[in-house]
């Protein structure tokens, strides 16, 4: 789902997650996701997704899914990973609209450039 979704342009911009694997940058799209869950979401609406009760449990329960197929340096769907995208759309998924946030990481454009070629 995460690698399909993040397929798109690069950019040039850098952002300090630079340096950030593939699979760690996965990792910090999904904990973004989990965290606006739980302020978007009430806890039964949570369990009817069928995530844990905590932001981090979420986040393991995602990042185990989503990131499994990332390596160090490419997305899960074999396109290349761009580092220097991940912090921008981690900010975008910090204030996306609770209506999208099911939707993410397809819903929020920064986060296009993240896989891509």
């Amino acid at each position: 789902m995460l690698a399909a979704a993040l397929i798109g342009p690069a950019t040039a911009c850098s952002s300090g997650f630079d340096g950030v694997s593939a699979r760690d940058g996965c990792a910090d799209i999904e904990t973004a996701i989990c965290d606006r869950y739980y302020v978007c979401y009430r806890p039964d609406q949570i369990a009817d997704l069928g995530l844990p009760p905590t932001p981090e449990g979420c986040a393991q329960q995602l990042t185990a899914s989503e990131c499994s197929g990332f390596t160090d340096t490419a997305c899960g769907d074999g396109t290349i990973y761009h580092p220097a995208a991940v912090y921008d759309c981690t900010q975008a998924i910090d204030v996306v609209d609770c209506g999208l946030v099911a939707q993410a990481p397809a819903s929020v454009t920064a986060c296009t450039a993240v896989c891509g070629n």
